[in-house]
This record gives C-alpha cells, structure tokens and sequence, in this order.
C-alpha cells in the first residue's frame, strides 16, 4: 500500500526531516499555468523542476495530477453543443472509466509488466477493479470517526482499498486532531494525507514536532504490518 503526501498549494512538499517514510508525493492541479495541460505556472511554482529532482534523489517519486478542463463558454465545447454531442469519450489505455470498471477493455493496468500491481483510485468508486477515497471531508473531529465508519463499510461492499484525507480536506487541521488521524490513516488500505487550497494551515506532519513523531513511529508500524494490509 502507498503511503504518500498532496497538497494544493504553491511550492507545498514533503519535508526531509521524515521523508524516508513517505512514497511518493502528489501535486495537485493548481501546479498548472491557467489550468492548460502541460504546463506549469513558472512564477508561483518556479522551483518545481528543482523539487522533482530532490525527490527522485530520495527515491521518490512524484505525480502531477492531470486534469484537462472544459468550461461551458470554451469555443470547441460550444460547437460539440451545437452538433448535439451528448458526451465525448476519451479512447486512451491510461484511463480506466468509472463506468467500465470490469475492465472490458485493454489499459494499462492490463498490458503493463507482470508480477506488479497496478493502481486506480476514484472518489466515487463502486467497484471490484477501483479503489474508493470517501470524498472531501472536514477538519474536524466528527469526520475522523466517520471515516472509520466508511472504511469498515466499504470494506463490508467488497472494496479493499478505501481511505479518506487524513487531517482532514477542508477547513484548518490542529496539531492533536492531525496527530490522532495520522495514526488512524496507518491502518487505512488507502494513506494520504491531503487538503485544499484555502486552508490557512499546512497539514505538513512535520511543522508538529509531536506530530512528525507520531507519524513516523505510525509508518514504521504500518510497513511491518504490510502483509496483512497487501496480499
């Protein structure tokens, strides 16, 4: 199971004080100049390239979340309109759709090298091939306890692999709500810890001494426990 960090927001990161723990670290789709894909915003983010670097010299890697946007009043949009164009598929192996989630069709997932394990993770998952992320939860001490009610329950559907944000989505996290959801999220299938842009605080475990503790002593305990969370 992966264990890794996201944020949205300019030059956010994993910090080197307890990045032997961590997998992998996302950016989410703020990176973007205006929204276009592929690219990135050289003035908000200009130490990005630097910072992909130091991660790959610490062995991990890092995925820049990909989401090409279509607004309402955008020419090509109007013209698929205006032929009544009721949706558009994306014919591509690297996208496993919601709605085929049995997989029918060649991905990436199916013709890649044998003997690894693919990923895919939706927040709106109902599946046996997808995992399942519980959606854009609270700061908040009542959304730590529902996340162990979705968990079980999405356990009891038959998806293994489920989990929520831990330290919570919205709103301003505190160092005890994000140390207990820390230690919580290790026994998650699915382990992240992520927040949205607005948020004033950074939910980095390690600006929380207590904190940074708490979640390396947390990983370590969830890797030697592997087996039991990944076969």
């Amino acid at each position: 199971m992966l264990s890794y960090l996201i944020k949205s927001v300019p030059g956010s990161g994993p910090d080197p004080n307890w990045i032997g723990e961590e997998e992998k670290a996302e950016q989410d789709i703020d990176y973007m100049e205006r929204f276009k894909d592929f690219t990135y915003d050289k003035k908000k983010w200009a130490g990005l390239p630097e910072f992909a670097k130091q991660l790959h010299s610490w062995d991990m890697k890092l995925v820049m979340i990909w989401d090409p946007p279509v607004q309402a009043n955008y020419s090509a949009f109007q013209r698929a309109i205006d032929k009544g164009v009721s949706f558009i598929e994306w014919p591509t192996e690297s996208l496993v759709q919601k709605e085929k989630k049995t997989l029918n069709e060649k991905t990436l997932c199916m013709i890649g090298k044998s003997g690894r394990r693919n990923w895919s993770m939706y927040d709106t998952s109902s599946g046996h091939y997808g995992g399942h992320w519980l959606g854009d939860n609270q700061s908040r001490w009542p959304d730590l306890r529902l996340s162990i009610i979705g968990v079980m329950e999405f356990n009891m559907f038959g998806i293994p692999q489920v989990g929520a944000d831990v330290c919570g989505f919205i709103g301003d996290s505190n160092e005890e709500l994000c140390l207990r959801w820390q230690q919580l999220g290790a026994f998650h299938s699915y382990y992240r810890n992520h927040n949205d842009v607005n948020s004033k605080v950074s939910q980095d475990p390690a600006q929380w001494k207590s904190v940074a503790t708490a979640t390396r002593v947390a990983n370590l305990f969830r890797y030697r426990h592997l087996p039991y969370l990944y076969r």
